[in-house]
């Protein structure tokens, strides 16, 4: 019987700390597509002629800058617990000198595609 807490994942079990990363990757998601409605839904109120738009537009603003300030909390965990992550998160936010991908054309020509055995 396979060891379901081993730390080298074998057999594609994972760990708990992998399981605690996941569900906290999943709660991020949740937290930043809250900002983002709440964000949207703003304008649309503030345009509103009703005696509360100000007061629910205050209320959405308080709301976005704590699911801004959980979110960040849930990035922090996730780097505590993903060294690999962690690394990514700060590296990763500098640019190679050079290279920016809206100016490369990754798309493959016919060529490339028939000699890995891909036809179109």
């Amino acid at each position: 019987m396979c060891n379901t807490h081993s730390h080298g994942g074998a057999h594609g079990v994972r760990s708990d700390e992998e399981k605690v990363c996941a569900d906290l990757r999943d709660d991020l998601v949740e937290k930043l597509k809250s900002i983002t409605k709440i964000e949207a839904q703003l304008p649309i109120i503030e345009e509103e002629e009703f005696a509360m738009a100000n007061e629910v537009c205050a209320v959405l603003r308080q709301i976005v800058r704590e699911e801004k300030r959980h979110a960040a909390a849930l990035m922090k965990m996730i780097n505590k617990i993903d060294e690999t992550q962690s690394e990514m998160f700060l590296t990763g936010l500098q640019i190679e000198e050079g290279h920016d991908h809206d100016e490369h054309d990754h798309s493959h020509d016919e060529h490339e595609h028939s000699e890995h055995g891909h036809s179109h």
